[in-house]
Parts: structure tokens; sequence; C-alpha cells
């Protein structure tokens, strides 16, 4: 099989695992999840003058009773000194169930540079039963330049199991000049769980010499799915990633195959799948307020190392 090994220079771009978390950016996590750092919500750009605002539900399985969570989450990047003497208020619906969304503003103080170790990753893309050519980073130090400091907006809050994101919000900081009315309809409203059909958690050591048929049920309102599957061995300078993704499928599509032999040699990994709702982008006076919504599933193949 042809290799695409991608070599970066010290201080050329983003580190290899930052690229992965970009990928993977607005996935449902869980810290109990081995590897789970790799699909984190990173925080926004400091270029990125929004605010984001989503809602997710999702599906778990524990001990094979399903788990499903609803929760909302806000966040947004202050690089003006206005940011350490704001206080930022979302007011929300009564149908949400809370009548407003907890937001702190906290400082994050400037890095100097420095210089990191960067996992080697591999990863492929597209459903299929034979893998593709795989892009390849090698480990390798970077140089990871200094940063500012800024102020981080955030909050998340675990909402009820008939928590309805329709209706009337505000956005509104007098600090620094916030003032973004929207309201969300029926098309944003919160998704049901999605369901994984196959495969289904298992400690047992995964089959990694065959195709994976992944299958699950259609979720009200999704207008796109996302599958990741991801496995981490090692540690330190000796840790490697191997990530597969599906590309963005569309609003009916039931099914994808992991192809065979992508993890061959790894303990354990995860599958993740996302449902995406409509996103949308509300305007006012001050950060626009964009809006996601979205409903995630995954399963667990195998047993990580210790």
């Amino acid at each position: 099989m042809t290799r695409h090994v991608l070599r970066r220079k010290a201080g050329s771009g983003r580190s290899g695992i930052v690229v992965v978390v970009l990928a993977v950016a607005s996935l449902c996590y869980s810290q109990d999840l081995p590897g789970y750092s790799l699909f984190k919500k990173p925080k926004p750009d400091t270029k990125d003058k929004v605010f984001q605002l989503e809602f997710l539900t999702t599906n778990m399985s524990a001990g094979g009773t399903p788990i499903t969570m609803r929760s909302v989450q806000g966040v947004a990047i202050v690089t003006t000194k206005r940011g350490g003497h704001a206080t930022v208020q979302l007011t929300t619906p009564p149908g949400l169930g809370i009548s407003s969304l907890p937001l702190t503003v906290k400082e994050v103080p400037g890095r100097p540079a420095s210089r990191v170790w960067v996992p080697e990753l591999k990863s492929y893309t597209g459903c299929g039963a034979t893998p593709g050519t795989p892009q390849i980073i090698e480990g390798h130090y970077e140089n990871v330049p200094a940063t500012k400091r800024y102020w981080a907006v955030s909050g998340n809050q675990t909402l009820g199991a008939a928590a309805s994101s329709i209706g009337a919000y505000l956005l509104s900081s007098a600090q620094l000049k916030w003032n973004v009315p929207f309201t969300l309809d029926t098309s944003q409203e919160i998704l049901d769980p999605l369901t994984i059909v196959t495969p289904v958690s298992s400690p047992a050591p995964p089959d990694t010499a065959s195709a994976i048929p992944v299958q699950w049920q259609l979720v009200d309102r999704a207008v796109s799915y996302e599958i990741y599957a991801v496995a981490v061995s090692g540690t330190g300078t000796s840790q490697k990633t191997v990530l597969w993704k599906s590309g963005l499928l569309s609003a009916t599509t039931t099914s994808c195959t992991i192809p065979a032999g992508i993890f061959t040699g790894m303990p354990y990994f995860q599958i993740m799948v996302t449902a995406w709702g409509p996103e949308r982008t509300y305007r006012g006076k001050g950060y626009p307020v964009l809006v996601k919504v979205s409903s995630c599933a995954w399963v667990v193949l195998g047993t990580p190392q210790q």
C-alpha cells in the first residue's frame, strides 16, 4: 500500500494532534473514554469572533443499559482588555428548563514559546472494506509559538429530558457591547438520541483484520452524519494514533464500513457517529451567535492496555 508521509518543519504550522482535534471539533466526548482528548471540543480560534452555542444529545451504553444526556454549551474567545471586567448573559426560553445559561469569563494567561513532541498520526478517509492511502504525520518535535492572553467566555448546562430549544434568546454584555436577540424555530429543536445498531461495545479483543460495518438509526431533522474511529497506543515519544473518518454523509444514510486492517496491532478503538441538525448564524450588535444542534453515540471495542 502506498503511504503519504507528511513531515512538518519546526514552527511551520499546527501540530498533528491539533489537526486531529480540529477534524473532530464538534463530536461528543467523554473523559471516561481512553484517548478522549482527541475528541474534546477545542476553544474557538482567537480570530473567530463568534459566540458558539450548541445543543447536544449524547447516547452511550453502560453495562448494556442506554444512557441519554442532553446539554447546552456556549463558548467564545475575547481578546480585548474589556474581557477582564466583562459580565456575559444568555437568557433562554422557558421551554429549555433554565432561565439562563450560566456563563463565566476566565482569563487565560499568555504562554511563552515552547517545543513539544507531536506523536505519530496515521489517518484514513472514506467508507468501504478496502482502505485507501493513509496520510501519515511522523512523530516529531515542533516549535509552538508564544500566545497572548485572552478571556474565555464559557458555560455548560445539563438539560432535562423534556427540554426544548425553541424560543427567544438574548446574548448580552454591557462591557463588551453585545446585544444579539435571536429566535430558534422547530428546525433547530434538540435532536433525539442517536442509536448505533452495530457494532456493540465489547471488552473482547476486536477483529482488526476484517472490515467493520457500522449501522445506525436515522434521527429526525438531521441533515447529515459523520463517523469517526480512533485508536491510540503507547505513551510519550512511542505514542501512535490511527484515525479514520467517513466524511460527511447524507441525511438518509444509515450505514458505512470501516476498512479492514487499519487498526491492526491496536488493543482497542472507539467508534463515534454524529448526526448534525441545521446550523445557523444570528447577528446583532457585537459577536454573532453560531447555533449548532447535534446528536452523538459511540461504542468501544477492546480494552486499553494499562
